[in-house]
């Protein structure tokens, strides 16, 4: 690979870095806006399944409020609390 010492650009060269570096962005932007769209849709589902799975075992009712959901995460010790890590560090 041949270097030139000369760091100095031409205005052409200066307009064709800038049209391929907003081409980059034209394309980059969007697949990182749908990418943290799914991954926020996809916790928002993991977190509804196990709210769920806490009221069926009995240890939230189902009409809960927040603060119910909070008890919860701060006295979990004695019950699995890896299975509901979603909602509890959700709540913070």
């Amino acid at each position: 690979m041949v270097t030139n010492m000369n760091n100095t650009w031409s205005k052409e060269q200066t307009l064709e870095s800038v049209k391929k570096q907003k081409k980059a962005l034209y394309i980059t932007i969007p697949i990182i806006a749908v990418i943290s769209f799914f991954s926020i849709t996809s916790t928002n589902k993991l977190i509804e399944r196990e709210i769920q799975r806490m009221i069926e075992l009995g240890h939230i009712n189902p009409n809960y409020t927040q603060m119910d959901l909070m008890q919860f995460c701060n006295y979990a010790d004695d019950i699995d609390v890896d299975f509901y890590v979603n909602v509890c560090y959700e709540l913070w």
